[in-house]
């Protein structure tokens, strides 16, 4: 869950083209990379680099996630298409706590596929892509953070 997950492999010689990308802000690699480099191998390196991050970066409360994705290829007749959706998560209440939109849209997956998985009674370990796509994107989770796919 999270970033492209296991989609190249779930897609692996049956798409031409997968291209995943996150827009930061402009130094954000950069600055993460430096804070790597200068970390000491040590116990608390972990706990450095936290008190570090919450010093340099700013808690934004009003956050917004924007989501697009395209997807190209020819369907059963032939003919090329195109779908794309473009949306904007903005921060929400979740019973009695107001979450960011980083906060929503990072943690919503977690529990929407729990559930999926207690109602299906599955055994073993199942990836998020072997969900079936459509009770994954329409589950009262995932719908209430990104609406009705």
């Amino acid at each position: 869950m999270g970033g492209a997950a296991d989609l190249p492999k779930a897609l692996l010689g049956k798409v031409y083209s997968l291209d995943y990308k996150t827009l930061r802000h402009p130094g954000h690699y950069a600055w993460v990379q430096e804070q790597l480099s200068n970390l000491e191998n040590s116990d608390d390196a972990i706990t450095n680099l936290q008190q570090k991050m919450k010093a340099a970066i700013p808690h934004i409360e009003n956050d917004q996630i924007i989501l697009y994705a395209a997807v190209e290829g020819k369907d059963a007749e032939g003919i090329l298409r195109r779908r794309e959706i473009a949306k904007c998560i903005l921060p929400q209440k979740v019973g009695k706590h107001q979450l960011r939109a980083i906060q929503t849209t990072t943690a919503d997956p977690l529990p929407q596929a729990a559930q999926l998985l207690l109602e299906n009674a599955t055994i073993g370990v199942i990836l998020q892509s072997q969900i079936e796509p459509a009770k994954f994107l329409n589950g009262n989770y995932i719908a209430r953070v990104y609406g009705k796919m």
